[in-house]
């Protein structure tokens, strides 16, 4: 996960995703002027499954390019065949007929690559920040079948099959040699067409999405407050 300036969304993030069964969380920073340092010391202090890098940006790089870097070189190495998923700070991955990842990777018999369709939430009409949960300040989202849902993130196995990683997706060496799904119609579920498992857009197709299984919802918008402090933090692939 990418952070800069966001300690006010680290620990309901990080609690929501240990409870599905997540098992490690590698926390990348850079150019933090609010709380997020010392939050995220304070949740490596109380759970050594915490990893937490300082992403030193240099010029002309993207915060986030640089920080999946620095993961792989640093903490992929150690987690060879175990299932990794790049999450940011607003999305979280919400499972609607299994307990834990663990469970829906089983039921989908453990393929390769898993990709979970967003759902795309937006500001419920709120200008300010509140001090409580975003999944409960947060309900208004697109339709289920909206466009704008077919987005997906994904979750993939650390095999030498995978040669690099971005935020939606592995980079791999044959991408029509793996088992790469959608998770619908389980145990073999929805297989990924190849145009997208190469980077194509499923926003400008017919493909899915598929939302009965699992979904992200993605916070993207906020209130209209932290909507405009979201656009002054820049994006991940900016500085």
């Amino acid at each position: 996960c990418t952070i800069k300036n966001e300690a006010a969304y680290i620990f309901e993030h990080y609690a929501w995703h240990k409870r599905i069964g997540f098992s490690r969380f590698i926390y990348v920073h850079n150019d933090c002027t609010d709380q997020t340092v010392p939050a995220l010391a304070t949740l490596a202090a109380y759970d050594p499954r915490v990893t937490v890098i300082e992403n030193i940006v240099q010029p002309g790089d993207r915060p986030q390019g640089s920080a999946y870097a620095q993961a792989r070189a640093r903490i992929l190495p150690q987690l060879q065949d175990w299932y990794i998923m790049v999450v940011d700070i607003d999305e979280f991955l919400l499972l609607k007929q299994h307990d834990s990842i663990q469970g829906l990777l089983e039921a989908f018999a453990n393929p390769q690559v898993v990709s979970f369709n967003w759902r795309i939430f937006g500001s419920s009409g709120q200008n300010e920040y509140a001090d409580d949960l975003v999944v409960s300040r947060f309900t208004a989202c697109a339709p289920e079948h909206h466009p704008i849902n077919r987005t997906f993130k994904s979750i993939w196995r650390n095999t030498e099959q995978v040669v690099n990683h971005g935020p939606h997706r592995p980079h791999v060496k044959v991408p029509q040699a793996i088992r790469w799904v959608s998770p619908t119609v389980p145990p073999l579920g929805q297989d990924l067409p190849l145009e997208f498992r190469k980077g194509a857009n499923p926003k400008q197709t017919n493909y899915g999405p598929f939302l009965d299984i699992a979904q992200i919802n993605h916070y993207i918008v906020k209130s209209r407050s932290e909507f405009e402090e979201k656009m002054g933090r820049g994006g991940g692939w900016s500085n």
